[in-house]
């Protein structure tokens, strides 16, 4: 296996790689970024990523004021080699279903309304997808989906609505219960405030 670095100031067409070497070599990376391999996954560890994949682990590095696109690949990727028998990604779902004694509208104005959300649902929600008054998709803050679905459940019953809560991407199990009660007790929430 063989394994060189071109001296001085470099990039990407300049490496020969082959074998699971790292890309950069420590004194290159700090030299670049203002840290080594071993401060980057300290870093990375303090945030969680170990069970990130590599385009959340990318994204992250970008937002840590590393300006070469490369350098951000290194590091991604000697990270990703030294976890990788720790980051199975798992693709779970939460999916709750609740009928609500309210009209689809009022329904829909607590779940699009943001001020009118937050007396049921109090989580920073960054909005992904809509469709119409039936469906909205957020993007929550660990890059999980959230979808809320509403539909009637009986034509000729105007004032049933019954909403389908589902949380997608979820990539631990260790939390699955924690999250599924509280997704239940805001739902709970929820029929209680449409109530009102």
């Amino acid at each position: 296996m063989e394994h060189m670095v071109a001296p001085g100031i470099t990039n990407v067409f300049q490496y020969h790689h082959e074998g699971r070497k790292q890309l950069v070599d420590d004194e290159q990376l700090y030299e670049i970024t203002g840290r080594n391999y071993a401060q980057w996954f300290e870093l990375l560890d303090e945030a969680g990523a170990q069970l990130w994949g590599k385009s959340r682990l990318v994204r992250w590095l970008k937002g840590k004021d590393v300006s070469n696109t490369y350098w951000v690949e290194a590091v991604a990727h000697a990270y990703g080699q030294q976890h990788a028998d720790v980051r199975v990604p798992k693709n779970i779902t939460i999916r709750r279903v609740k009928t609500i004694a309210a009209p689809l509208i009022t329904v829909w104005s607590y779940i699009d309304d943001e001020e009118m959300r937050r007396n049921w649902l109090d989580c920073e929600l960054r909005e992904f997808q809509r469709v119409k008054e039936k469906k909205v998709v957020f993007i929550l803050s660990d890059f999980s989906r959230l979808s809320l679905s509403l539909s009637q459940p009986i034509k000729i019953k105007d004032d049933l609505t019954r909403v389908t809560l589902s949380h997608t991407r979820l990539f631990d199990d260790r939390y699955v219960d924690e999250t599924s009660l509280f997704w239940d007790a805001c739902l709970v929430r929820l029929v209680d405030v449409c109530s009102m």
